[in-house]
């Protein structure tokens, strides 16, 4: 996947061998598989992407792949499908800004959006990698254990394989949620 390396998560459980190597590179796709579909995004690479944005009469429109590294090109779709002039709009990491003040007009999918996002290996957050780590660390750990309870109502033995350490840690993350103020 690429948010962190076999040899790195291996270090980080402290082993030296290679036997089970197969094993920890499964759980190692997993766990990675596992953030990214929590945090909605993928971590590793970019991508093109072409989306239908909503105008919502803000001076913001908000692509679903973070963070934005290039915008191709704008195009609105109820208006002819004229261009939007690339000096009429700035970028950064999160957002689509119209310049002076402007807001994009209302309309359901009204802006196609053509872009890059993503992160690429060297720019995925610590915080992202050691969420990654913790999470393969204890489903490692965890690989064999069985969830049970008691039916008279005694005992239980769940073991919380996600965690609320991993998810507050990836929760700045989340696209399109109030959880966090990263994106």
């Amino acid at each position: 996947m690429g948010i962190v390396t076999l040899a790195n998560a291996k270090e980080f459980v402290r082993i030296s061998h290679t036997a089970e190597d197969t094993t920890l590179a499964i759980v190692l796709d997993a766990a990675e598989e596992w953030v990214m579909d929590y945090c909605g995004t993928t971590f590793g690479a970019t991508r093109s992407q072409y989306e239908e944005l909503d105008g919502t009469g803000e001076e913001s429109l908000w692509p679903s792949i973070l963070p934005l590294a290039s915008v191709t090109e704008i195009e609105d779709l109820w208006n002819s499908n004229s261009l939007i002039a690339a000096d009429l709009y700035t970028s950064n990491s999160h957002r689509i800004e119209l310049k002076d003040g402007a807001r994009w007009d209302y309309g359901v999918r009204r802006y196609a959006v053509t872009y890059t996002g993503g992160y690429i290996a060297s720019t995925i957050p610590s915080i992202i990698q050691l969420a990654v780590l913790q999470l393969f660390a204890r489903w490692y750990k965890n690989r064999a254990t069985q969830s049970s309870d008691n039916s008279g109502g005694t005992s239980a033995n769940w073991v919380d394989i996600a965690g609320s350490d991993i998810t507050n840690m990836l929760d700045p993350f989340v696209l399109g949620s109030s959880k966090g103020g990263i994106f």
